[in-house]
């Protein structure tokens, strides 16, 4: 941290939790800071975690022309998800563009309501 720190950036301390860094404190931490936008492209994992915890409101995702993977890949979010289609989260305002080779598609995720039953694991840990 020191050697960034040296280097001009700005290092931001956040809670850690069970499985990794306090998402929410991470945004709140950064928004205090004045940030109204952040970028996150990272791992299946993370990118879970934040549609998991229902911390992202809009999606970039580029579509190569490539097929890859096996039984043993991961998919782009390894998270929790939903157990039932009335809890999955809803996209609006789809749009495609091509770019290079392949795809690019934006999309909002429309407003949703958890189930009393996912609300109450979320608050247990579970």
């Amino acid at each position: 941290a020191r050697r960034l720190e040296r280097a001009g950036c700005v290092i931001r301390r956040v809670r850690a939790e069970r499985d990794g860094l306090s998402l929410g404190d991470m945004l709140r931490t950064l928004g205090a800071a004045g940030m109204t936008n952040v970028l996150v492209e990272g791992g299946s994992r993370l990118l879970g975690a934040f549609f998991d915890q229902r911390l992202a409101d809009e999606l970039h995702i580029y579509v190569a022309p490539l097929l890859i993977g096996g039984q043993d890949a991961l998919g782009p979010l390894h998270g929790i998800g939903a157990a039932r289609i009335r809890d999955a989260l809803r996209l609006k305002h789809a749009k495609w563009a091509r770019l290079g080779d392949g795809w690019l598609v934006q999309v909002r995720l429309a407003p949703t309501v958890q189930s009393p039953a996912r609300s109450r694991s979320r608050k247990s840990g579970n």
